[in-house]
Formats: structure tokens, sequence, C-alpha cells
């Protein structure tokens, strides 16, 4: 994910809350489960990168989480 404002998006969507530890350089992000996703803050592409690698782990997290679609059986024809 490359646009700042894509990731916003599925932060206010999918309800999830940022953490910035400006002291340690760590970014947490956690999703609506309680699953914390961490990742380096001052890593070579920088603090954006790595605030939407959060994001998007903390999405495809509750993602994998959702239940499974039941499709009706087919009509004998």
């Amino acid at each position: 994910l490359a646009d700042d404002g894509d990731a916003l998006r599925l932060v206010v969507k999918l309800g999830i809350d940022l953490h910035f530890d400006h002291a340690s350089s760590w970014i947490s992000a956690l999703d609506a489960l309680g699953n914390e996703h961490d990742e380096q803050a001052d890593m070579p592409s920088g603090r954006g990168e790595a605030t939407r690698r959060a994001i998007v782990r903390a999405a495809a997290e509750l993602g994998q989480n959702l239940p499974t679609p039941t499709l009706p059986e087919p009509s004998g024809a």
C-alpha cells in the first residue's frame, strides 16, 4: 500500500488503533480482534512506509478471521 489516504481509510473503516512509540521507534497497529502488529519506524523507507505496513498487516489479520460465506446449494435442474 503506497497511498496514505488508502491507509487512513482502512484505519477508519476497520477500527484499527495506531500507537507510536517515539522513544523506541516502533509503530503498532491494534486490530479490532486485539492483535498487535508492530513495525520498526526507522526503516530505510521511512516512518510513513512502516505505518502503512502495520496498517495493512492489521487489515489482513482481520480479513483472515472473517467467516467464510456459504453459498446456497444449486437447485437440481
